[in-house]
């Protein structure tokens, strides 16, 4: 009887702590804080324009925050360096770029710029593409 009694009260007492150990925290809080940068624009594509073959069509994805798209474009491999073309892009997010050299590879890289002056802009998202 007594190891009853006992078993009882230890029996009570551990399932007692095993439910305030589940339920110890009751605030739901989904608050990751602010990012301190923005994203870099994600699916960036280049697309040549069949009918104009010179002539290339850039789409991204928008990112929330982004006050206006920084677009550069240059003749060669990702160096940003040959014929180096600059675009600012506002509330927009596709881009036509014509009269380009026909047959050539280019560079494009992409970057959103930040409402907010404490949140740093993005990196550069780069691609390449040939005209036809």
């Amino acid at each position: 009887m007594k190891t009853q009694k006992y078993f009882s009260l230890l029996s009570f007492a551990l399932v007692l702590c095993f439910l305030l150990s589940v339920v110890s925290c009751d605030d739901d809080t989904s608050d990751y804080g602010i990012a301190d940068q923005l994203f870099r624009p994600i699916n960036f594509q280049a697309e040549v324009d069949d009918e104009i073959g010179n002539a290339v069509n850039f789409s991204w994805v928008p990112i929330k925050g982004t006050s206006y798209y920084s677009l550069e474009i240059s003749r060669d491999s990702l160096q940003f360096k040959q014929d180096l073309q600059s675009f600012s892009i506002y509330d927009d997010d596709k881009f036509e770029i014509e009269n380009l050299w026909s047959d050539s590879r280019y560079s494009a890289r992409i970057k959103a710029i930040s409402i907010d002056s404490k949140i740093k802009d993005s990196e550069y998202k780069q691609i390449t593409f040939v005209t036809d």
